[in-house]
Order: C-alpha cells, then sequence, then structure tokens
C-alpha cells in the first residue's frame, strides 16, 4: 500500500472562459455615450449621496466615478484612464451634430 494520495481538485480546465465574461461585466462603467449625454442634459436628479464614498462630494463627471477624499480624487486624474476618457468625449463631441 502506498501513502494516502490527496484528492483531485476539479477547477474550471477548459471552461474558464465562460467565468471571465461574468467577471468582466461585474465592474463595467459607462459608455462614452452616457456619459457624454449625461455631461449635457440639464436635469438634476437628487439623488440621496450619504451612501455614496466621500458623502458625493468628490466625483469626476467625466469617468462617472465617485472618491472618497480629494486625494484620492486627484490622484484618479492624473491617471491614463483619466486622461484616455478626456480624449475619447473630446473626440465624440466632434462627431456629434
Amino acid at each position: 500500500m502506498g501513502p494516502r494520495r490527496k484528492a483531485k481538485h476539479k477547477g474550471l480546465g477548459k471552461h474558464r472562459h465562460l467565468k471571465r465574461g461574468i467577471r468582466d461585466l461585474k465592474n463595467r462603467g459607462k459608455d462614452i455615450d452616457q456619459i457624454f449625454e449625461s455631461l449635457y442634459r440639464d436635469d438634476n436628479l437628487d439623488t440621496d449621496t450619504t451612501e455614496l464614498k466621500g458623502q458625493g462630494m468628490f466625483y469626476c463627471k467625466y469617468c462617472d466615478r465617485y472618491f472618497i477624499d480629494s486625494n484620492a480624487l486627484t490622484g484618479h486624474e492624473a491617471t491614463k484612464f483619466h486622461k484616455r476618457r478626456l480624449k475619447a468625449l473630446s473626440a465624440h463631441e466632434e462627431h456629434v451634430p
């Protein structure tokens, strides 16, 4: 008799791509056209800001994200993601009639 063997883990194997799509959609942000519409919409919806990060005070309107403090917001404004979003919004503005 040999030593006791550990049970083989079944894992995902070749079906890993099925879970990947769900994971990627979970934290998906808004698209460029949705943000563009919300930038130029006149109606201000009164929402309860007590449940938002930083009580809703630190908001990046170009990326549609709330931050907990001003340091996090200024750090976000220096990222490539924010700069690319600004560039995409300006390009989208040129194409809108």
